[in-house]
């Protein structure tokens, strides 16, 4: 492990960070900039990093230790409830809490999709945290279908991995895509 520190990337989330009301939290979140509508727009990332954290903002989902305490096997909810009170109430901070949107996963789904969000993310109430893939919660994409032309493929060097020229019909703007 290289231990690199990367604080200086993202200034503006550490300063806010150091003003949370304890002496120290994990929490789980994810560093995003929004777009005018609110939407995460992913490649916007790297630049804003690149203007000293301009636009930078970490989206709280879950509190995994707060003042030296394991929280992880404390119910969702009661996680979620403090790690509420931790976060400030202020549209300009730089850390926000992620809202829960009770409902049918169906229609919650369906919402996000014709919002352009990326997907959702669901977690059963009264789990505890644990790591890597389990069946407490569950990440759904929210896919766009579009019609290609194969233009041509061959091998990739370094894996052998098949690799496919695609263009769209309306325009051939030329796309890889790798399968693995």
């Amino acid at each position: 492990m290289r231990r690199l520190d990367w604080s200086d990337y993202y200034r503006p989330i550490v300063e806010a960070a150091g003003k949370l009301r304890c002496r120290s939290a994990v929490i789980d979140g994810e560093i995003v900039v929004l777009d005018e509508e609110g939407r995460s727009h992913f490649h916007a990332v790297k630049s804003a990093i690149s203007l000293g954290g301009r636009g930078l903002l970490f989206i709280a989902f879950d509190l995994l230790f707060l003042d030296g305490r394991d929280l992880r096997a404390v119910r969702l909810e009661e996680r979620r409830a403090e790690l509420c009170r931790q976060i400030p109430r202020s549209p300009k901070s730089r850390l926000q809490f992620s809202e829960e949107i009770a409902g049918a996963g169906a229609k919650v789904f369906a919402s996000a999709e014709q919002l352009g969000l990326e997907g959702i993310v669901s977690k059963r109430l009264g789990s505890h945290y644990r790591s890597g893939r389990v069946d407490t919660w569950r990440k759904t994409k929210c896919w766009m279908e579009s019609s290609l032309v194969l233009i041509g493929t061959e091998l990739d060097k370094r894996s052998g991995a098949p690799v496919a020229l695609l263009a769209r019909q309306w325009s051939y703007e030329g796309i890889w895509v790798t399968t693995a």
